[in-house]
């Protein structure tokens, strides 16, 4: 039997040898891509987790020094959307679990999210009690200019 013969013969076994070999080529070409790609985004998630934790401020304490200066008080702003979320806040954490929450920042603005969405109607209702049914957005977009982009 010539080489030609066995070739045609053994055609079948031969294309599955090469698609084998172009196969296994194929997946450690795209492994090598996908692995640089989760480290990559590893990374990115990393640095972002670095960025809040180190540059972004405490949302409970800038709010509260924004809206609630001594002089103050009194405004719709301090009453109706800072002091709610601060009662609420205070009842679900003891003091010195309150100041560890406000030194990690991530959780910080986790749990004002949760006393937010907790004391929405109170808020509201008490901002249309006073007649600032328009502050809220007002609040929220100022929070938005802020960096602090966590109420949406």
């Amino acid at each position: 039997m010539d080489l030609e013969g066995f070739l045609i013969e053994n055609m079948n076994i031969l294309f599955l040898i090469i698609g084998i070999i172009v196969g296994l080529t194929l997946i450690k070409l795209a492994t090598k891509i996908l692995f640089r790609l989760i480290i990559l985004i590893i990374l990115i998630i990393g640095l972002y987790i670095g960025y809040q934790q180190v540059f972004q401020k405490n949302i409970i304490d800038n709010l509260t020094n924004l809206y609630c200066k001594e002089k103050e008080t009194k405004t719709a702003h301090c009453t109706c959307f800072i002091d709610p979320i601060l009662r609420d806040l205070e009842k679900r954490f003891p003091d010195e679990s309150l100041d560890q929450l406000k030194k990690n920042k991530l959780k910080c603005n986790t749990e004002f999210i949760k006393s937010y969405k907790t004391m929405e109607t109170e808020i509201k209702n008490c901002l249309t009690e006073n007649n600032k049914d328009n502050i809220l957005k007002e609040i929220l977009n100022e929070i938005k200019n802020k960096g602090l982009k966590i109420l949406k």
